[in-house]
């Protein structure tokens, strides 16, 4: 358990008064001195003791007089104590003792630690670099890695029980002073609180923000859920705040059971495309598709943190923590030298997403550099002729395919070929195809039916008679019971976008999230009140019986298509340009230019070059919105 800031350093006097003073209010423990309260939760009071036999500082947690009169709750508390106890790692916070049957309170001893949980760390730290941020999810995924070996899942990650201590916490102590510690600590308490729904306060069981759907849902918990959640504080970790946000735990619920959230790069464009794809494999809504395991996750970061050239996390943590300020100068540029090299590798073997991906983190680095400006317009100018070579040959390659098909339909008209009419009567017809879900159904204007005529019925081969199928008594007739109706969760992107679904508009933040739906087609009309950002759409959807055994909600998911905006350079000289390469805009003074944003707006860097060679280039900050005339000045001075 941590230790607050105000004890560091106190004498051994002011420790006696303090322990003195406190002395009237304090619980009494046969086998601990209690001389201070640390902090107090929903299901325990911290304070700092003294186990007089060792003669160590310990933290001591005592439950709640509510919780520890719930027998349920008493026989959980001192299972996970024992279960936590054979944890021994670097990581997690070391379990001593627990109470006994004979004890009047219910409490557990733990390893105290002179710091601050990381929650007080975020929060002194709101922009911390990604790599550091990673580092701190690293030593986690190790001690989460270790636990689920013992068969011990966690279930309430997060930063109140993420533990730092740091160099300057344990001056003159045995401790390495060098090193910075991180561990994880509660292991099993919501587990514990899961007892008969116990609850101190009436609120939602765990961290409304850290949990897992299926933790959410009621459902199985496993590794995965462990990653959720570690996921969630890798975000914040990022940048500096939660991916599913809300007014009310009821909101913030809804969120992550809806499993849309802004994309870390987008939020903070530091972080990078990299950084923000390993988070969301850790936030994958559904949970096969998350990764397995923390050590999938360690090495994915190891990986990226490898390739940035910093081989000893570690010693990353202690140099950040010594030094902030200092730290992250010297951070950015090694990193943004990292960066355009890998870039420039990438794009020599032809990987560019991946240099694009690493040309616009140095950019949001280092916005003012005019190389990385240029480099990466001279990178999107180049993807920008691939495309258009590629749809170039996809235009040829359907050309020759028409042909070919145009002859092989006229060969086939010429001289048909002959029918089996005998086979094909015998045959068994073919399998009715299951229905296929997919989020947006349009009927084709290009398909109708034609009815055959009545020469073409009378003129048919009759199939030959096949003998009667053998009668079922409907007693034995296989029966099985196929809903009427399914719930469905919709998930429009962008956000704030107006369902209107069989001519009924549908709340997103209301009760009616879950919206239970007859197996059928249905007619959707979907749109962005008070914008032309993006085309609206109109069609059907298909609501399927759900499989033997499945009772969970069918996801619908649609993004509309984001209209193109138009750019006019405003106030610059002749002939002049601006250069936007991050979404591959190239605009001239007075000529309108579209561009299609992948979001409703977009914000960044932008190159103004003047005509003439000898005027230096400026950078500036541009902000442009979807589907509307956007009108960019020129930059004064």
């Amino acid at each position: 358990m941590s230790l607050p800031a105000r004890d560091r350093g106190s004498s051994g006097e002011q420790e006696s008064l303090s322990r003195n003073a406190g002395a009237e209010v304090l619980p009494k423990l046969e086998k601990y001195e209690l001389i201070e309260e640390l902090g107090h939760g929903g299901m325990a009071t911290v304070y700092r003791a003294r186990d007089p036999r060792l003669r160590r500082e310990v933290a001591v947690k005592i439950i709640h007089k509510h919780l520890r009169e719930n027998a349920e709750v008493g026989t959980r508390f001192v299972a996970e104590a024992r279960a936590a106890a054979k944890l021994r790692h670097p990581g997690i916070v070391e379990v001593y003792d627990v109470s006994s049957e004979q004890d009047r309170e219910r409490y557990l001893v733990v390893e105290l630690l002179r710091g601050a949980t990381l929650r007080k760390i975020l929060g002194a730290h709101r922009e911390m670099p990604a790599e550091i941020g990673a580092a701190v999810v690293l030593e986690l995924c190790d001690a989460l890695e270790h636990a689920h070996a013992s068969g011990i899942i966690h279930r309430d990650v997060k930063p109140e029980n993420v533990l730092v201590e740091l160099p300057s916490d344990r001056a003159g102590e045995s401790r390495d002073g060098a090193s910075v510690v991180i561990k994880l600590t509660d292991f099993g308490i919501a587990k514990i609180l899961d007892a008969q729904g116990v609850t101190s306060t009436g609120q939602v069981l765990g961290s409304p923000a850290h949990m897992a759907p299926e933790q959410i849902e009621g459902g199985e918990v496993d590794a995965r859920t462990d990653v959720f959640a570690l996921g969630v504080l890798f975000y914040e970790c990022l940048v500096g705040h939660l991916p599913f946000e809300g007014k009310n735990p009821a909101q913030v619920l809804r969120k992550v059971l809806e499993g849309i959230y802004p994309e870390a790069e987008r939020e903070r464009a530091t972080v990078g495309a990299r950084w923000s794809r390993i988070v969301a494999g850790a936030l994958a809504h559904d949970i096969a598709a998350r990764l397995a395991n923390p050590r999938a996750l360690a090495d994915q970061i190891r990986a990226e943190l490898t390739a940035l050239g910093i081989a000893e996390p570690r010693a990353e943590l202690a140099a950040y923590f010594a030094d902030p300020a200092g730290y992250v100068e010297r951070h950015v540029a090694r990193l943004v030298a990292r960066l355009v090299a890998r870039a420039e590798a990438g794009r020599k073997r032809g990987d560019v997403p991946g240099a694009a991906a690493d040309y616009n983190r140095a950019l949001a680095l280092a916005p003012n550099d005019l190389t990385i400006l240029k480099r990466l317009s001279k990178l999107n100018a180049s993807r920008n002729r691939q495309k258009l070579a590629l749809r170039a040959l996809l235009v040829a390659l359907g050309s020759v395919a028409l042909g070919l098909a145009a002859f092989t339909i006229a060969r086939a008209l010429r001289d048909p070929p002959p029918v089996d009419v005998d086979a094909l009567a015998a045959a068994e017809p073919p399998p009715t195809p299951p229905p296929t879900h997919i989020d947006a159904l349009v009927p084709s204007p290009n398909v109708r039916a034609v009815a055959p005529s009545a020469r073409e019925v009378a003129s048919a081969p009759r199939p030959r008679a096949r003998p009667p199928l053998p009668h079922v008594p409907p007693s034995a007739a296989p029966t099985e019971d196929v809903p009427a109706v399914r719930d469905v969760v919709f998930q429009i992107v962008p956000s704030g976008a107006r369902l209107v679904l069989d001519g009924v508009e549908i709340s997103w933040f209301g009760a009616n999230k879950v919206t239970p739906l007859k197996i059928g087609t249905h007619t959707v009309h979907i749109s962005v009140p008070g914008s032309r950002c993006c085309k609206p759409y109109a069609g059907v959807i298909s609501v399927v019986a759900p499989k033997p055994g499945v009772s969970a909600p069918l996801r619908i998911i649609h993004k509309l298509e984001i209209l193109p905006s138009t750019v006019v350079l405003s106030g610059a000289p002749p002939s002049a340009q601006v250069a936007c390469p991050q979404i591959g805009l190239i605009g001239y003074a007075g000529t309108p230019q579209a561009v299609t944003l992948n979001d409703v707006s977009w914000s960044g860097s932008c190159l103004f070059t003047p005509a003439t060679p000898e005027a230096a280039p400026r950078v500036g900050n541009v902000t442009l919105v979807a589907g509307e005339p956007n009108t960019v000045s020129w930059p004064s001075g």
